[in-house]
């Protein structure tokens, strides 16, 4: 999608024939998401898009920018929200509420290119269980989708890539495999230097290595686990110095982060700490935290991401419907 010939040929754009056919996808994908939650007992809410408490703040782990805004009137900023996740775990404490989730817009402060946007569609749960389970209601969620698709939207499918509804069906076969970090970081030091990264002084992955991984195991359906405790937000529980995290690896790399939260206030603190975040930010969160100690686990997905996958492109600006950039008007 040609931003900067947008603002004067956006009839052009919603008349495209890919256009419709983009909105058909999204329509389903929301409808049989919405449907699975609602089998699982998944409560379904919609939440303010304003916070002062970022789940990506600007410390050690952050995989984001946040987005500020500063109010006029009182004279204090505060953020667009890049994920609802800690109002989640908060409503994770009311009773008879096992799980609960949202699909919404999020907002990031990168400027957009062809794997981020600064607006994105936003699927995430927080479940009162382990990681291990959530990951598999995950599988069990993108199958479910992959499946409807194919049986009522592979003309659809297929208009993006003849060879989509075969590669499709072949995915739903693939076995589910587990790398840790630091054995894809071993296979990329022998055979894609180029897809490790230095960050926050630690060696990381980045998308070169994230599509090698994906290309060596195209037989299999990969979960990257366990990173290093200070390339993840603070908010994730560790052990040893790793976290209890999961990314799913699809499409054009990572679709879905996954992690188990930190369990009580001392846990959740020192994380902070560690991570150079200033607790006072998060002041209600320790709260919560001190109070109503809880396991609990979830992920966020992109949906244009998953939709990138589901068509066969590497280019994220090109599936968004109305383009939004970094600081940027674009209208309409």
């Amino acid at each position: 999608m040609n931003f900067k010939k947008y603002k004067n040929n956006f009839l052009d754009y919603v008349l495209n024939q890919r256009y419709g056919i983009l909105i058909e996808l999204y329509s389903e994908i929301y409808y049989l998401t919405y449907k699975l939650m609602k089998k699982n007992n998944i409560k379904c809410v919609n939440l303010p898009i304003t916070t002062q408490s970022v789940s990506s703040p600007m410390g050690l782990g952050s995989d984001s920018l946040p987005y500020k805004v500063i109010s006029k009137k009182n004279k204090y900023e505060f953020y667009l929200a890049d994920s609802m996740q800690f109002y989640l775990e908060l409503l994770l404490r009311v009773r008879n509420v096992e799980s609960i989730g949202y699909i919404s817009s999020s907002f990031r402060g990168e400027e957009v290119d062809k794997r981020h946007l600064h607006q994105f569609n936003h699927f995430e749960v927080e479940f009162k269980y382990d990681l291990k389970k959530t990951k598999k209601l995950i599988i069990k969620y993108l199958k479910y989708v992959v499946k409807n698709l194919l049986k009522t939207h592979k003309k659809e499918l297929e208009f993006f890539d003849k060879d989509n509804s075969w590669r499709l069906n072949k995915w739903l076969t693939n076995k589910v495999i587990n790398l840790s970090f630091n054995d894809g970081i071993k296979i990329l030091d022998r055979e894609c230097k180029q897809g490790i990264s230095q960050q926050n002084n630690f060696i990381s992955i980045n998308s070169i290595g994230e599509k090698y991984l994906i290309e060596k195991f195209k037989e299999k359906i990969i979960w990257l686990n366990n990173f290093p405790e200070t390339l993840v937000p603070f908010y994730q529980q560790s052990i040893n110095g790793y976290a209890i995290n999961s990314d799913l690896l699809i499409g054009i790399g990572e679709t879905i982060g996954a992690g188990q939260r930190s369990f009580d206030y001392n846990e959740t603190i020192n994380s902070i700490k560690k991570h150079k975040n200033n607790p006072e930010e998060y002041e209600w969160y320790l709260k919560m935290k001190s109070e109503k100690p809880l396991l609990t686990s979830g992920f966020g997905m992109g949906i244009e991401r998953f939709m990138l996958f589901l068509i066969g492109e590497d280019d994220i600006r090109e599936v968004q419907l109305i383009p939004r950039e970094t600081d940027l008007e674009v209208l309409p």
